[in-house]
């Protein structure tokens, strides 16, 4: 019963793993691994609106202005990394 949801999630978290090395062997070092670490965004939104782990104001608050910093040094990286 549990394990065709686990069997999908491992190939998942496989195909991210592969294709976060390849994003980082073709962007070198500097970039390309800071940028795969991006994914904290994705499994925050996912865990925030899928199964309501932030709950609150201060949270919520807390929690977009972190995103906001990720994504702006994310940003950052890809004008001025190379």
């Amino acid at each position: 019963e549990l394990a065709l949801p686990g069997l999908i999630t491992g190939v998942f978290w496989a195909i991210g793993n592969f294709e976060s090395t390849f994003a980082t062997l073709h962007l070198g070092q500097a970039v390309g691994y800071p940028l795969t670490q991006t994914c904290i965004v994705v499994a925050g939104l996912w865990g925030a609106l899928f199964f309501g782990e932030i709950r609150g104001a201060p949270s919520l608050l807390l929690f977009s202005v972190s995103v906001l910093v990720i994504i702006g040094g994310a940003v950052l990286l890809g004008m001025y990394g190379k």
